[in-house]
Parts: C-alpha cells; structure tokens; sequence
C-alpha cells in the first residue's frame, strides 16, 4: 500500500506542468515620426523547446507625443492574417505622453493564448496625426509558457516505468538473499 502511495506521489508531481519564462528586451531607440504611417517597427523570433502560451506581458517606452496619434500592434508571425493584439485603444487613452522616457506596460494574452510561441514577433507604432513626434526607447517581450501535454504525458510514463523498474529490481534483489 506504502508503495502505491508513493508511485501516485511521484506519478502527480511529474504530471504538472512546469510553467516556463521566455524573456526577450531590446533597448534599441528609435523615432515614431509625425504624421507618417510608414512608422517604426522592431522584430524578434522565439525559438524555443514546444510550448503554450498562457501570458505574453508587452512593456515598451514612449516620449513625447500624443496617444491618440498613435496606432500599433504586436504581431506574432509574418503574414498579415497571423495573430496579433491591436494597440490601437490602449494608445489612445494615453493623452499627451510626457517629455520623460515612460514606460507602459500590456496584457496582450487574449490573441496568443495557447499558441506556440515560436514564431517571429514583430511590434509596430505608426504616428498618423500631424503635431508631437513620438521617441521609443525600447520594448520587452514576457511570456510564459507550459509544456506541451504529450511532453508531460511521456515524462510521467518515464517516471512511473522507472520507479515500477526500480521497485522489482528491489523485489528480486530481495528474494535472491534469501
């Protein structure tokens, strides 16, 4: 029973999953220039064991400027039908951004919840009133991530087959002593 007991222990911890961080920070200045919806963009890929995503957190630094002149997203992918969040709204409740680097922080896991995260990440701003140029003083990229199950799934049959391997290996070591 004692054994039983101890299998379905070891058995439970292996079937959590292990939530996992991929970090990404690009400190690379630039300038959302006035009235122009060329705009600026910065990219990165992820490349990274399987997983799913279950919270991506954006932060970047704005200066001066408008909010509501702005428009962006994050785009995760190449094409333009991959998944993306709209910064649209969010930008625009900013009002006059202050002469000071600010930092501003997004829950944008709603569009890439459960995704792989492997991918190219691009995030683009694009000025398209005239009046305030905008600077950018960098961004950050914070997911986290978890297994994929048939991950989980094989290392609890790892596990399991382990320790039942191990348990009659014990058992015979036993009855040959005796």
């Amino acid at each position: 029973m004692k054994l039983k007991c101890h299998l379905a222990v070891i058995a439970l911890a292996m079937s959590m999953s292990a939530q996992g961080a991929l970090y990404y920070s690009d400190s690379t200045p630039g300038t959302i220039l006035d009235n122009n919806n060329i705009g600026l963009t910065r990219s990165t890929t992820i490349s990274d064991p399987a997983w799913s995503i279950t919270s991506v957190i954006l932060s970047f630094t704005l200066q001066n400027g408008f909010g509501s002149d702005l428009q962006g997203y994050l785009r995760m992918g190449n094409l333009e039908s991959s998944p993306a969040f709209s910064l649209n709204s969010y930008l625009s409740g900013l009002g006059t951004i202050p002469n000071s680097a600010t930092p501003y922080t997004v829950d944008v896991t709603g569009s890439f919840l459960n995704l792989n995260p492997n991918s190219s990440w691009t995030l683009f701003f694009a000025d398209t009133s005239p009046g305030g140029q905008t600077s950018f003083g960098g961004w950050t990229l914070d997911i986290s991530a978890v297994p994929e199950p048939t991950n989980v799934a094989l290392g609890v049959f790892a596990g399991v087959g382990g320790v039942v391997g191990l348990v009659r290996w014990r058992k015979n070591r036993k009855l040959a002593q005796a």
